[in-house]
């Protein structure tokens, strides 16, 4: 999950960004995703295999797929509110405020 105005994308990045340890053609950290204003960016962290068609930045829009390594990654943003089934109360932790993830 997205949640911080940066997240970073990774074979050495901690266990609460987006870990990729077992892809050899991933750098120890290989890009950022990282938030201007509502825009989601993605940032090349200099790597030699670079973020899908060598992107250096590029402005990510709901269901954008991009490649980091052998990985693909697809963008989807969030509602706002979670769909409730039943009209029983919702149990369980509260929304830290997730926007967006990466799947």
């Amino acid at each position: 999950m997205l949640i911080k105005d940066e997240t970073r994308v990774g074979r050495e990045v901690s266990d609460s960004e987006v870990k990729l340890d077992k892809d050899p053609f991933i750098a120890p950290q290989h890009a950022v995703f990282k938030f201007d204003g509502p825009q989601l960016v993605v940032q090349d962290s200099g790597t030699a295999n670079g973020v899908f068609l060598w992107l250096k930045e590029r402005q990510l829009n709901p269901g954008d797929e991009l490649r980091i390594g052998r990985q693909r990654l697809r963008i989807e943003w969030l509602p706002d509110e979670p769909e409730l089934l039943t009209e029983q109360p919702l149990l369980g932790s509260p929304n830290p405020g997730y926007v967006a993830r990466a799947v």
